[in-house]
């Protein structure tokens, strides 16, 4: 006999090495779930994020994040990736995620994690998982509130508006909370013979054709729309803190959805940046106070938050960052892929 034919799967079958966030097709993802291993230490990392994120559910909270850090190459992507896969209830190849759990190692000889996953998987959620690096320009880096700015992004393009235009996002909340979203979309495919959702993209040449669309169904003035247009073009764009945790915390409120954001490689986006880090925190707290647990900021950084912090810029406002992670993974962190 080969020694080929004694393993369950084929070993020339194509694995990918290293685990990216940004990795969707159904193979990848089956594969990442069915042979994702659950050591005897990530059997207790589950445990103890499951258990805090169950609770609450129905015990509001303001203790939501979590801090996953390790060095390279230790899986952090990969368990993140895992986690939005089972929060978000995603179905593959016709299996829940959770599904994909219930017959591995470690985990059978403990009913209370998999009870947890499931309910955690079984309560409606908006997993929102990216590698913060990738959705933010290199000149926004240079921008306090840039890790806001790309919260806001990856929010908007959840909810199926526009990513790369925050003040044409805004539009199409309006609209969209009006009531008049596809009516919109019908009046600009009526005068254009194209879709809204396919050419939004390009916004900056066809201003006019929106701002046509606009004053044509009656929601602005012809002065109006061409103003907005413009502005939406030329102006920078800022949104607080607190303005986006209400929009968020209404978001939750209206659909009885929760909202988690995992966020892939946030150590490398801060680095020694102490206003970046201060921005991560106050938004947390934001999140924290005004949804109460039922929206999570999952992070991942190759060191843990105490490192983080001694490697920060300015001692004075290094005094001022207080933990607000549940340290579930250390530098500790070991497992075979």
């Amino acid at each position: 006999m080969k020694i080929q034919k004694m393993f369950a799967k084929q070993i020339d079958r194509p694995i990918t090495g290293v685990i990216k966030v940004g990795q969707i097709a159904e193979n990848d993802k089956k594969q990442e779930l069915s042979e994702y291993v659950i050591t005897r230490e990530l059997t207790k990392h589950f445990r103890e994020f499951f258990h805090n994120y169950t609770r609450s559910i129905t015990m509001p909270t303001d203790e939501m994040g979590v801090w996953i850090s390790g060095f390279f190459g230790s899986g952090k992507s990969h368990f993140l990736k895992i986690l939005s896969y089972l929060l978000d209830n995603t179905v593959v190849d016709g299996r829940e995620a959770a599904a994909y759990f219930s017959d591995k190692d470690n985990l059978q000889a403990d009913p209370e994690i998999l009870a947890n996953m499931q309910r955690a998987s079984q309560t409606p959620t908006k997993a929102i998982l990216f590698n913060i690096d990738s959705k933010s320009s290199v000149s926004a880096k240079s921008n306090s509130n840039a890790i806001v700015m790309v919260f806001n992004r990856v929010f908007n393009e959840k909810l199926g508006y526009d990513g790369a235009n925050p003040a044409l996002a805004d539009l199409e909340r309006a609209l969209d909370e009006e009531g008049n979203y596809k009516k919109f979309q019908d009046t600009f495919r009526e005068q254009t013979g194209k879709e809204w959702i396919s050419e939004r993209n390009k916004f900056r040449v066809i201003r006019g054709k929106v701002a046509k669309a606009l004053s044509s169904m009656g929601r602005m003035t012809e002065q109006e729309a061409m103003d907005f247009t413009k502005a939406a073009t030329t102006s920078e764009y800022e949104i607080a803190i607190e303005d986006f945790a209400k929009r968020v915390q209404q978001y939750v409120e209206k659909t009885g959805n929760r909202v988690v954001f995992l966020v892939d490689e946030i150590g490398q986006f801060i680095s020694t940046n102490s206003n970046l880090m201060l921005n991560l925190q106050s938004l947390t707290e934001e999140l924290g106070v005004r949804c109460r647990g039922k929206v999570w900021i999952i992070v991942t950084a190759q060191e843990d938050i105490d490192s983080m912090m001694e490697n920060l810029e300015e001692s004075e406002e290094k005094k001022m960052i207080f933990p607000r992670f549940k340290d579930v993974l250390t530098h500790g962190f070991h497992f075979l892929l």
